[in-house]
């Protein structure tokens, strides 16, 4: 009895291997993209306070008496 299912056994421990191999892939490749995310969170935030700083320098030099 234990023959007959044992292809069916065989084949799906083969397909499971599959599929926990692209689970980890894709949690890899999560990880690339929080850390790209992460990035680009920076990279807005130092233009943010980039274009504040230049607002602020302006409305300084604008509200300065000559």
């Amino acid at each position: 009895m234990e023959d007959w299912n044992s292809p069916y056994v065989e084949a799906l421990t083969k397909a499971n291997r599959k599929l926990e191999g692209e689970v980890l892939d894709l949690r890899g490749e999560n990880e690339k993209l929080k850390e790209t995310s992460k990035a680009q969170g920076k990279e807005c935030e130092l233009r943010h306070n980039l274009l504040c700083e230049v607002y602020r320098i302006v409305d300084e030099y604008f509200s300065t008496e000559p």
